[in-house]
């Protein structure tokens, strides 16, 4: 598999060089950048289609040992996976999901030191995704028909980890934003006109 694009397009060689350096930081810890953004796009997929289980609370006791409470209710407000109550809204299954990029756009390092030596690190990575969600939805009963629909979803999602010791590395999700999502079909018929003004 080709190496994947660690850094947002557009961020600046000094945020760069400043996210890798930080990043090198832990004493004992080395963490890879690229195997990073590979177990964030994995995080990203597993997390995504539990959010589409029609197992309420098995997901919720999952999503648990992910993700910090504060980060968990915006995990599980996802507009195209409704909940009510501990029911589904409607019958969605999640049929394909493309990540079209999972990138760094932040990297923070804290320490906790006595007596001038360090005795615990911390690093935390900020994860901008960008993915295609695939959607088959059902009627409930047995009136209408079934659709086809294509989302296109971005969010931020705040990784971080005890670092003082690899062997105990384990990454939680601490902060993510609200999923923002919007039709890929109408996203790709703006993006048309916009060429063809463009070519006018």
């Amino acid at each position: 598999r080709a190496q994947p694009r660690i850094f947002a397009l557009g961020a600046p060689d000094e945020v760069r060089n400043s996210m890798y350096v930080l990043s090198q930081f832990p004493t004992a810890t080395r963490v890879r950048l690229p195997e990073f953004v590979q177990g964030a796009e994995r995080a990203a997929h597993t997390v995504l289609q539990r959010l589409y289980s029609p197992e309420i609370s098995e997901t919720k006791e999952f999503l648990e040992q992910l993700a910090t409470p504060d980060s968990l209710k915006a995990l599980l407000y996802k507009p195209s996976a409704p909940l009510e109550g501990e029911q589904k809204a409607g019958n969605v299954v999640l049929e394909q999901l493309n990540v079209n990029s999972a990138v760094l756009s932040a990297v923070e390092y804290t320490s906790q030191t006595i007596n001038e030596t360090v005795e615990r690190e911390w690093l935390a990575f900020r994860v901008q995704y960008d993915v295609t969600e695939h959607l088959l939805i059902s009627p409930k009963g047995e009136e209408g028909i079934e659709d086809r629909r294509a989302v296109n979803t971005s969010f931020m999602w705040t990784f971080e980890a005890d670092v003082t010791k690899p062997e105990e590395l384990e990454w939680a999700i601490v902060a993510a934003t609200p999923f923002k999502e919007e039709s890929a079909v109408l996203k790709t018929k703006e993006a048309q006109n916009d060429n063809k003004e463009t070519e006018e």
